[in-house]
């Protein structure tokens, strides 16, 4: 009878011990090669998912900024008919003089109509620009822009606005102002929003100061108000596009001062506000001043 001996016996019980811990590594690894599989499918799956929405909401979008360009084109139409025919009703053709007040029957309805077609023409406007933003597609034509007339005419178009509600409304232009490289008809079209939204906040018998200055190689316009001021929770959305019908600041800004600051940037500004409840507000936006090109050959 042979005797094996306890020695002899450790080799094989290793090699069984290796066997089974093989066998139960490969049973561990099985599972983790099928659970990476599993998570590598749903990755690729929720990418899909993902780049699906994101052209569904690009797709929005496009769709919103053709919408509101069909809206606002269909809305001036009209619009001009009525401011046309409200400004013959005021001032007749064929060179009659203007009728004063006591003359002219339902002045004051015929001034709140011309004020409604203008604030829904400009509403339109408004509008067509904001699509345009959202898009990228705002077109400017960059010039030299004179400061003084701009300003003045501004002051001008605004000045009966202001005067029904008894509020004094000036114009200041420092002598030193270089022409500002801008889009002329966009830069007054940003410095009258301005105006209106100034005359809108501030209370009968108030002030409105329209500045422009020239600082560190910007052309700085300004519009000043007396009104209530702004908080500062409130200041932080004022040039957000609005997410819903829900009146912001009082009676809200609408689209005007995120079109006014889309549009300024677009010509190479800024537009910032300052305001401390109170004290009234005073609205900024800078263009680079115009520098002449000079030649610089021979």
């Amino acid at each position: 009878m042979t005797m094996s001996s306890p020695h002899a016996k450790v080799p094989t019980a290793m090699r069984r011990a290796s066997r089974i811990t093989s066998r139960a590594i490969d049973a561990t690894d099985r599972p983790t090669t099928r659970s990476r599989g599993a998570l590598e499918r749903e990755h690729r799956r929720l990418s899909r998912l993902c780049a699906g929405l994101r052209e569904s909401a690009e797709e929005a979008e496009r769709a919103q900024g053709e919408l509101l360009a069909v809206l606002s084109h269909d809305l001036r139409n009209p619009l001009s008919v009525i401011l046309m025919s409200t400004r013959m009703l005021v001032n007749p053709p064929g060179g009659a003089a203007p009728k004063t007040d006591g003359e002219a029957p339902n002045r004051r309805l015929i001034d709140a109509v011309a004020r409604a077609a203008e604030e829904l023409s400009n509403l339109a406007q408004d509008m067509s620009d904001a699509g345009r933003l959202e898009a990228g597609r705002l077109s400017v034509a960059m010039d030299a822009v004179d400061v003084a007339p701009l300003v003045a005419h501004a002051v001008a178009v605004m000045r009966a606005h202001a005067d029904l509600k008894q509020i004094r409304l000036k114009g200041e232009v420092a002598d030193d102002v270089p022409p500002a490289l801008g889009d002329r008809d966009r830069m007054t079209r940003v410095l009258t929003n301005l105006i209106a939204n100034a005359v809108k906040f501030t209370p009968k018998q108030g002030t409105i100061t329209v500045r422009a200055r020239f600082v560190d190689g910007e052309v700085w316009f300004s519009v000043k108000d007396t009104g209530p001021g702004i908080a500062p929770e409130q200041r932080a959305q004022l040039f957000t596009l609005p997410k819903s019908t829900r009146a912001r600041v009082g009676q809200g800004a609408g689209l005007s001062l995120y079109v006014a600051r889309g549009t300024v940037e677009a010509q190479g500004g800024r537009l910032w506000a300052e305001s401390e409840p109170g004290h009234g507000s005073t609205f900024f936006f800078a263009h680079p001043e115009a520098v002449e090109s000079t030649d610089q050959d021979g």
